[in-house]
């Protein structure tokens, strides 16, 4: 750093450039943190945007047995597409697809006439942009190992 009659401070332009990519990335990270923010609140508002509703969200979401049916509910932002996959059909990604509620398009939601209690199940998510994936149930209140596939 060098030092001009005016008082000013110049920089050499390598230190610049660090200088800059180090901002550039902490202006990344920030951005990061707010998209999490705003997806965490589009979820907050999904439950009614009160934090205690979000506390109960486990009576609506995920695998809910209403009489002798089942319906299952997911909040899956950025998803094209959603299936529900399990031994109850076959493993089929294809069998049983979740629709988006109107009123909130990152709430996804099925019926099941017949499922028995015990089956083992898991998403399969098309997302709007990349490749398809697996995904397990966020309000899923038992997990299993790949042995007991």
């Amino acid at each position: 750093m060098t030092r001009c009659y005016s008082g000013l401070h110049f920089m050499d332009l390598e230190a610049l450039d660090a200088a800059l990519a180090e901002t550039h990335e902490q202006v990344s990270e920030l951005e990061q943190s707010k998209s999490r923010l705003a997806a965490f609140q589009e979820h907050l508002d999904a439950c009614g945007g009160d934090l205690a509703k979000l506390a109960e969200s486990y009576k609506t979401f995920g695998l809910q047995r209403d009489g002798s049916e089942w319906t299952y509910c997911e909040w899956m932002p950025y998803a094209a597409a959603v299936y529900l996959v399990g031994d109850f059909n076959g493993w089929d990604t294809s069998a049983t697809p979740l629709a988006q509620e109107e009123s909130l398009p990152d709430i996804w939601s099925c019926s099941i006439p017949t499922m028995p209690i015990g089956s083992k199940y898991k998403l399969y998510v098309v997302p709007e942009d990349g490749d398809a994936y697996y995904a397990m149930p966020a309000w899923a209140t038992r997990f299993t190992g790949p042995n007991d596939m």
